[in-house]
């Protein structure tokens, strides 16, 4: 819808300006994918105006940490997940134009995956490695790689 524009002084003068305001659909997040994980963890979250009436997403906030905006349009932001205590939080997207879409308790982050031993802890191309720690799927169901660096 289209409004007016009106600005009231202390002395009781008004100015207007016609028509001078749209007010836009309000942002929602309709989905998050996953809504677990921990540090690392790729994000989508799906809605509409995500955008908020802007061009850009300037940040994203998950139970308070920024993460990476990988993706970003008015109806998928995809993110990765910076470091954060473990718990339930909202999800926080804020626009270029300063517009805020939140989604309330919809993300848990789980404690980081923790590596206890590498066994053998040397070797060469074709060794055969075990590693053993805790956590290390991150909130899923199986590990798709592990590489050395």
């Amino acid at each position: 819808a289209v409004g007016d524009v009106v600005v009231l002084a202390d002395s009781g003068a008004t100015s207007v300006f016609v028509n001078g305001w749209q007010y836009l659909e309000t942002g929602a997040v309709s989905s998050v994918t996953p809504v677990v994980g921990q540090e690392g963890t790729e994000v989508q979250l799906e809605g509409t105006a995500l955008l908020g009436g802007g061009e850009h997403v300037v940040a994203v906030a998950v139970s308070g940490a920024a993460a990476v905006v990988n993706v970003e349009n008015d109806t998928v932001v995809s993110i990765s997940l910076g470091p954060q205590t473990q718990g339930l939080g909202d999800i926080l997207i804020t626009a270029d134009t300063g517009a805020l879409v939140r989604a309330i308790d919809s993300f848990t982050y789980l404690e980081s995956g923790i590596i206890d031993t590498v066994n053998p802890t040397s070797g060469q191309l074709g060794t055969s490695i075990v590693l053993s720690g805790s956590r290390m799927r991150g909130g899923g169901t199986s590990i798709v790689s592990a590489e050395l660096r």
